[in-house]
């Protein structure tokens, strides 16, 4: 959850580190998305050709859908 002292938007390694998941899988769901021309499994920002930004309520409703029981 956000607190105060964590940013809005994070980077594609600390979005990864929120999630608990390794840096790759954000980087690989991004281009399979770009490829298939479905959405990413988790929505990011793209700020010209190289910043990418997550929002932290995007990360918490991915968490949140990909909660078994």
């Amino acid at each position: 959850m956000l607190t105060k002292k964590q940013p809005a938007r994070l980077n594609t390694q600390k979005a990864a580190d929120y999630l608990g998941v390794p840096k790759t899988f954000l980087e690989r769901d991004r281009f399979e998305a770009g490829q298939s021309g479905t959405p990413p499994k988790v929505p990011f920002l793209r700020f010209g050709r190289r910043t990418i930004l997550y929002n932290v309520t995007d990360l918490d409703a991915y968490l949140s859908s990909s909660r078994i029981a």
